[in-house]
């Protein structure tokens, strides 16, 4: 169960919609908080502060319809340099490093901000009312709150140009995936892995778990195989690796004694280790090697030719693999 989990958080983590839509539930929890608020506030409240909007109806809905269309507008100029940027990035260096840029917070984060200016903006218009619909009601708190929404909007704008021109670059990309394996590798290959293992070899016959679908070994969870190994007091052996493809059908592991695994114990097993449509970098470390590799490789290549990016990934991959 906890490796499915994992592959979820890891789907989600690499994908563009997360933070946006967090941001977007946010914004319309907001709306409701803030309109909720402005009834409850004395019609002069506001007044009192100068630096703070405080106009009419009409006035108030041509700022939220000019938020609202600006920040749709800039959202779509911002998609657009992004797609520009991954189309680059997977002719200029892999396609495989496209997950890279799709996990970048910066760029999910953007996007979020412009997509609850606009949800915000478009759903306080609707709470403006006036005489001929009822009680006349401005909420003038929330308006003020759309404006800093708009500036904060301004600002992740300008920051965005700038980290996109920072992580096409060549260099940044190598150290950015370097920076992810680096951790990968002091989990998976400790100073201390441990002592040796007590059980002698055995001849036993074993009992295959075989692969529910078909895909690339992403996570085995190592505390969960332990866990199930001790409490059925068998052996278990992975016979996939990290990364390797495995066709539906196919042996995933082998649990010693056979006659010590039943239904439950092979589940157990497999669903301790999940498998995913593409390589993940969560366990995988050389699906990290094989990205700078590939960096290096298409760097190389005659039609892109740049010789000083290989000798950047050849220098992480030596600090990587010393």
């Amino acid at each position: 169960m906890r490796a499915r989990l994992l592959k979820f958080w890891e789907s989600v983590s690499t994908s563009f919609w997360s933070v946006p839509s967090v941001i977007v539930v946010a914004s319309g929890v907001l709306v409701k908080v803030l309109t909720e608020l402005d009834r409850r506030l004395d019609a002069d409240a506001l007044g009192n502060w100068h630096v703070l909007f405080t106009g009419g109806k009409d006035s108030s809905r041509a700022i939220l319809s000019a938020i609202a269309a600006s920040s749709i507008t800039v959202l779509g100029v911002i998609f657009s340099i992004t797609i520009v940027a991954l189309t680059l990035a997977s002719q200029q260096y892999s396609p495989r490093v496209l997950r890279s840029f799709m996990r970048d917070r910066g760029s999910q984060v953007v996007m979020g901000v412009l997509t609850g200016t606009y949800v915000f903006a478009l759903m306080l218009l609707r709470t403006i009312t006036d005489t001929e619909q009822g009680d006349p009601f401005i909420p003038e708190l929330a308006v003020n709150v759309a404006i800093l929404y708009a500036l904060i909007g301004v600002g992740a704008i300008i920051y965005f140009i700038h980290h996109i021109a920072s992580r096409i670059q060549a260099e940044a990309i190598i150290v950015d995936i370097a920076r992810e394996t680096v951790p990968l590798l002091a989990r998976r290959f400790p100073a201390g892995i441990g002592d040796p293992a007590s059980v002698p070899p055995t001849e036993a016959e074993g009992r295959a778990v075989p692969a529910a679908g078909s895909g690339y070994v992403g996570i085995i969870e190592g505390d969960s195989l332990m866990r199930v190994a001790r409490e059925a007091q068998v052996l278990i052996r992975i016979e996939r690796a990290l990364g390797t493809f495995v066709a539906e059908g196919e042996t995933i592991a082998t649990i010693v004694p056979a006659e010590r695994c039943d239904d439950r114990v092979r589940d157990a097993v497999a669903g301790a280790v999940s498998l995913s449509a593409h390589r993940l970098l969560r366990q995988d470390v050389g699906f990290g090697l094989s990205m700078i590799v590939d960096v290096v490789v298409k760097a190389l290549s005659p039609g892109i030719n740049d010789p000083a990016t290989a000798c950047v990934g050849v220098h992480h991959l030596g600090a990587l693999l010393r």
